[in-house]
């Protein structure tokens, strides 16, 4: 956080606190940094979540795969799941654009 640099005496400081522009400021550089420290940790949530998310939807793709693999001779329809699969991963790269974005402000 920012702080002005006076050095001197107590009797000198009185008169400093009466000029100082960082005195003024002193409450909002509080709560800005404050601020600052909760969106931090809240920025790390998100990234655990999605990181969460994705091994997820990796693990769910397998298993999509898995179940494509052994039923598309049966039933001949693996388009739809590639479909569905598809679709998974542009919401995924959807959300990913989001957390850049935020990111970036």
């Amino acid at each position: 956080m920012c702080s002005c640099a006076f050095e001197g005496t107590r009797e000198q400081l009185a008169e400093h606190l009466d000029q100082c522009k960082f005195e003024g400021l002193k409450g909002f550089l509080s709560r800005t940094d404050d601020l600052i420290h909760d969106l931090q940790e809240e920025l790390k949530r998100k990234d655990d979540d999605i990181t969460f998310l994705r091994s997820m939807l990796a693990s769910l793709s397998e298993k999509v795969d898995q179940y494509e693999k052994s039923t598309s001779d049966k039933i001949g329809m693996s388009y739809g799941i590639h479909t569905y699969v598809g679709f998974l991963n542009v919401a995924l790269q959807l959300s990913n654009n989001q957390v850049q974005m935020a990111r970036q402000q």
